[in-house]
């Protein structure tokens, strides 16, 4: 039985073309092939799997957001503050530990909304 290979994305066309065994199914390979070539006429297909490259680089800031409050929530708990070789605690100095605290949930919060900004961007301009 063969695969209705006309329903699949361009992304899994190309990806099928990389890792068929084209000396056990060439026919399959010449059908993937053509197809190929009509799905990379189609805009269409084009505009998704570029939307899906940008979207994607553009999701890797959310790691970097949930690093910095990661590292605030764990130096509430711990109740201390520590950059390189300084350490600020709680209980000995509480102002540079809450700066400390501030500053990796305030850059987190920007991170996270420069993330929105340009995600809004992204997913607007599609429209």
């Amino acid at each position: 039985m063969q695969p209705d290979f006309s329903k699949y994305t361009l992304e899994e066309l190309l990806d099928i073309e990389r890792n068929i065994d084209k000396d056990t199914y060439p026919e399959r390979y010449e059908i993937v092939c053509k197809l190929i070539k009509v799905k990379e006429a189609d805009p269409v297909e084009i505009e998704s799997i570029e939307l899906k490259e940008k979207s994607s680089k553009i999701h890797r800031v959310l790691y970097v957001v949930a690093f910095f409050w990661f590292f605030a929530f764990y130096s509430i708990i711990k109740g201390e503050f520590t950059l390189k070789s300084y350490t600020a605690t709680y209980a000995n100095e509480p102002l540079a530990f809450f700066f400390g605290i501030g500053f990796y949930l305030g850059f987190g919060l920007y991170l996270y909304f420069v993330y929105k900004k340009q995600y809004n961007k992204l997913i607007n301009k599609d429209k």
